[in-house]
């Protein structure tokens, strides 16, 4: 079965919870950039100097846009990988470097066993320099990637297909499994197989989405990046539309593209959840693959949303576009967090919303 007719099962309207008076939506957007269609772009990463990396599903490649908050932003080739169809996610380590992966698949969500791998790229001079860290023959579609924010040596990575997470140590150029519970897999009868997709950590848990399963998962792990002995998954949201991946805040509100559903969500801690972008019907943010917040001070209320141009799922059955990055503005949303919950989150943090 095609990836479409999966997505299209969940092209159902999600469920919302109220919002606080005052609040508009969806949110204020603009389009800052789209190539030309079909191109999907599947995941995305902020440089701390405001330029965006951009992974294709499409073609093998690494994409900087330059200029993001000007009137004419410029699509840069980093890299071409040619021994792969196509990149999945990215992380940054340190400043300037970063891990991308990717492999061969004979469609979308559908990868191709033994031909995964995981390169650094770095960013710091003249020209980028690529290398490969590690080849993950047992992997069969790797996706989403999260650094180790107590060891930058070490970055996660889903497998949608097998239901894991990897751990690679980028220095000693090796891997293991660090993560696999039943809430990371797909579903026995999926027919496609996509289970755990986006990941992140914060505040010592790992934070996942399901994509088939429409779940919002997190675990407790170690300083090692490793689940934490009797730790038990928590379920922090059940939607009814299919998940991708998502950015997390400081205040630990998750910001989930549906992909096949063309929304962006924000998804509180304690599970509610509202569309703050696109419907069903829309290509505002069509087939919305992931997002990112800005990092410069003029930019850090700005959720960056990159998209597939719905070539899995196309608006309305027919209609696809390039895919696109999209920016949303944030800033002053009064999200589904009460104030209650609110003011016992900052007691703990940072009441800044970005991470």
């Amino acid at each position: 079965m095609r990836l479409s007719l999966v997505l299209a099962l969940f092209s159902s309207a999600t469920s919302a919870a109220p919002l606080k008076p005052g609040t508009k939506l969806p949110l204020p957007s603009r389009a800052v950039y789209q190539f030309p269609n079909p191109s999907w772009i599947e995941n995305i990463a902020v440089r701390s100097n405001g330029d965006l990396l951009l992974t294709m599903l499409t073609t093998p490649e690494l994409y900087q846009l330059r200029g993001v908050q000007g009137p004419s932003p410029r699509a840069e080739l980093i890299h071409g990988f040619p021994s792969i169809t196509g990149l999945t996610g990215i992380a940054e380590t340190t400043q300037d470097t970063f891990i991308v992966a990717g492999g061969n698949s004979s469609g979308p969500g559908v990868g191709i066993p033994g031909t995964s791998s995981v390169w650094e790229v770095k960013l710091r001079g003249r020209r980028p320099e690529v290398v490969k860290i590690v080849d993950i023959p047992e992997a069969v579609f790797l996706n989403g990637v999260v650094t180790n924010p107590l060891n930058k040596n070490e970055v996660l990575i889903a497998d949608s297909s097998l239901g894991k997470v990897f751990k690679v140590n980028i220095k000693e150029k090796n891997h293991q499994v660090a993560a696999e519970v039943p809430e990371m897999a797909p579903p026995a009868n999926a027919p496609i197989p996509l289970g755990i997709n986006g990941v992140h950590i914060q505040d010592g848990f790992l934070y996942w989405t399901n994509t088939i399963l429409s779940k919002l998962f997190r675990i407790r792990i170690n300083k090692n990046g490793i689940v934490t002995t009797g730790a038990e998954v928590e379920t922090v949201a059940t939607l009814t539309s299919l998940l991708d991946d998502f950015a997390l805040d400081r205040l630990g509100t998750s910001w989930v593209t549906t992909n096949g559903n063309n929304t962006v969500l924000a998804i509180s801690p304690n599970g509610k959840n509202v569309v703050v972008e696109g419907s069903l019907s829309e290509l505002t943010v069509a087939g919305a693959t992931a997002a990112a917040f800005g990092r410069t001070p003029k930019d850090s209320d700005i959720l960056y949303v990159v998209t597939s141009g719905a070539l899995a799922v196309p608006v309305n059955g027919t209609i696809t576009e390039g895919g696109k990055i999209v920016a949303i503005n944030t800033k002053g949303f009064a999200q589904v967090v009460g104030e209650e919950e609110k003011n016992i989150l900052c007691r703990s943090r940072s009441c800044h919303l970005r991470s």
